[in-house]
């Protein structure tokens, strides 16, 4: 990640201009390369994050200005007990090294939002410091949380009973 760009960009990251509807198919071609695997909880569980960021410039041609908007599409990789989602094979192969790395990711992305969250409450976010948080998930997503951002999340869970450990936080 490029954290000295702003907002902070990733290394290999490709910026097309959207100009017709047709325009789309290159954001549909990069995600048909999400990494997917099967894993004993989920046939087609994905691997890695997904970003796909959209900037919207208006000219407001009177006024002679241009209102820009950005917009952050994220899909978040899951987060699944090791164990339970690859059985005993997670100790032999690489799988075990990519499982932490993004379950990692995700506490310091819970542990941000709750620390950013008590930071507003306690009015003290003059003190509070993404920095703490220095994983790449958090630098990507920090414009998202803080000034006049809008923020909605959709999460998605199993509702099969023998998940529901999985399913807490």
């Amino acid at each position: 990640i490029d954290r000295a760009a702003d907002p902070p960009r990733l290394y290999g990251m490709t910026e097309a201009p959207l100009e017709t509807p047709q325009d789309l198919r290159q954001v549909y071609a990069a995600l048909a390369t999400r990494n997917t695997a099967s894993t004993n909880m989920n046939d087609s569980s994905s691997r890695s994050h997904c970003f796909a960021f959209l900037t919207l410039r208006v000219r407001d041609k009177d006024a002679d200005t241009i209102r820009t908007s950005r917009f952050q599409f994220v899909d978040l990789a899951g987060s699944e007990r090791l164990k339970e989602a690859h059985g005993d094979a997670w100790k032999e192969g690489g799988q075990v090294l990519n499982g932490m790395m993004t379950n990692f990711s995700l506490s310091m992305l819970s542990a941000c939002a709750r620390g950013l969250t008590e930071a507003r409450r306690k009015k003290t976010m003059k003190t509070f410091s993404f920095r703490t948080y220095l994983v790449d998930l958090v630098q990507l997503l920090q414009e998202s949380m803080t000034g006049t951002a809008s923020t909605a999340c959709f999460v998605c869970l199993s509702q099969a009973p023998a998940n529901l450990m999985q399913s807490r936080f």
